[in-house]
């Protein structure tokens, strides 16, 4: 094993990088790994070799124990966000923890690390744990994020299917196919929400209008 002299973290890395492709033992690189980032908190290209090696050893509640503590350390804000992301996808995605996955992801939402990406990351663990109202103020951010007129109607069209639906807002369905029907007259959503928003509040005209549209 060779390193810079007086680099302890290079050191490391050889040892870890030894135990991983020589000798092919998982947790003794995961192991060296994690000393590395420990001495190098914000040496954030060694995310990727503690992933890769705590899934070979089985050690992902480990590594999540692991980075919460570093964060206490208050690295630099990209490391910082670079933790809270690949916490929140080992939570969503190895370990089924999909409330503790949405608490990672609005941290990073929190640091200023917001995308569209990381929305519909929540969008898809509020929809299967049914925090609808969360899922509300995911689906309302993502239509200000959205670039094209695409992405809005889709994201309209949902918004109207969760109020109609879920939420039971009659009058915030109606709002969400109204702009969406403005957005793209031909869009069937649009109309067919509409339809149904005027037969159940038995508004006869207004159906009649919809269904001529």
């Amino acid at each position: 094993v060779r390193a810079e002299d007086g680099d302890p973290t290079a050191l490391r890395i050889a040892l870890a990088t030894t135990f991983e492709e020589k000798l092919d033992a998982a947790s003794q690189a995961y192991s060296w790994y994690g000393k590395a980032l420990e001495s190098d908190p914000n040496r954030v290209s060694l995310l990727d070799d503690l992933q890769r090696t705590a899934m070979a050893a089985g050690l992902q509640s480990e590594l999540v124990e692991m980075l919460e503590g570093l964060l206490e350390s208050e690295p630099e804000q990209s490391a910082q966000m670079a933790y809270l992301s690949l916490l929140a996808n080992i939570c969503a995605n190895e370990l089924g923890r999909s409330a503790d996955a949405a608490s990672y992801f609005e941290r990073v939402r929190t640091a200023g690390g917001e995308s569209m990406n990381v929305l519909v990351a929540l969008q898809g663990l509020y929809e299967r744990s049914g925090a609808f109202e969360a899922l509300l103020e995911i689906r309302q951010r993502q239509l200000e994020l959205a670039e094209s007129g695409a992405e809005r109607a889709h994201i309209l069209a949902a918004l109207g299917k969760l109020h109609e639906d879920v939420l039971d807002d009659p009058s915030s369905a109606q709002a969400a196919y109204e702009q969406l029907r403005t957005l793209d007259p031909e869009r069937l959503e649009a109309l067919r929400g509409l339809q149904r928003l005027a037969e159940r509040s038995g508004d006869a005209g207004a159906l009649a209008e919809y269904v001529a549209a």
